[in-house]
């Protein structure tokens, strides 16, 4: 659509911008009473100016053999709707929509955003938890991260320990001590870390019997946080060096 083309006598400078122009709406002719309104050639040439404007930003140049020039303008200048492929106008979403999420027609803002809260019964957003959120158990807000679950301490090892949710330590390790027959044979076994607060329980293994046929008694003088005292005798007719024992401890 050309803005600029009439019939006749077009004049070749735009109109000058009335001076005191008349201000308020049109108004049909009231004989002896009023006048009616003269829009006058300036008011012609300023809505046709806006509407070419328009054209032209959409990088269309204005023809009068195209009366669809505005539409299309408007469209490749984003006022169409939005799709996936073309920018446009969009509707934004609700709360309900957003957490509903099957809505493909309205966008969603950093607030809906925040909304979608996830819980145990809606998926959504989740903050992680830090290691010590992890490591203390309680929160219920926030989810864990294999790096979250790997921050309990830990030492794989022949001698070592892992620190479990809500506190509980399991220890192990191995040790090297004597066995007589005559009398009660005392190592002292170091774990690995000290219990924090408390020991449960140790449990000992012999790896094999220091002599076939007779009875093994073994035993503890003594346990701690940092430890415990281990009593073994036998019923067989030497002592043995250098026998082999395992254990397990719990406790927090």
């Amino acid at each position: 659509m050309e803005t600029r083309n009439y019939l006749a006598n077009a004049s070749a400078a735009p109109p000058v911008k009335p001076g005191a122009p008349s201000t308020g709406y049109p108004q049909t002719a009231v004989p002896g009473v009023s006048e009616a309104t003269v829009p006058g050639p300036f008011w012609f040439y300023k809505i046709g100016e806006e509407l070419r404007a328009i054209i032209t930003a959409a990088g269309l140049t204005p023809s009068d053999d195209n009366l669809g020039q505005l539409l299309e303008a408007l469209v490749q200048l984003g006022l169409s709707q939005a799709t996936e492929t073309a920018q446009g106008l969009v509707e934004l979403a609700t709360a309900a929509e957003v957490q509903a999420g099957t809505d493909t027609q309205r966008a969603v803002t950093p607030a809906r955003l925040a909304s979608l809260t996830a819980t145990e019964t809606l998926r959504g957003l989740v903050e992680l938890a830090t290691s010590v959120e992890v490591q203390t158990g309680t929160d219920t807000l926030r989810a864990v991260t294999p790096a979250g679950l790997a921050s309990f301490g830990k030492s794989h090892s022949s001698n070592g320990y892992q620190k479990l949710p809500g506190g509980l330590i399991v220890q192990w390790g191995q040790f090297t001590h004597n066995v007589n027959s005559s009398s009660v044979t005392q190592t002292a076994v170091t774990f690995p870390i000290a219990f924090p607060s408390v020991l449960y329980s140790v449990l000992t293994q012999l790896t094999s019997f220091p002599e076939a046929g007779y009875g093994y008694y073994s035993g503890f003088n003594g346990k701690n946080a940092t430890g415990f005292t281990h009593a073994a005798t036998h019923t067989g007719a030497t002592g043995k060096v250098g026998v082999t024992s395992f254990y397990i401890a719990l406790g927090k």
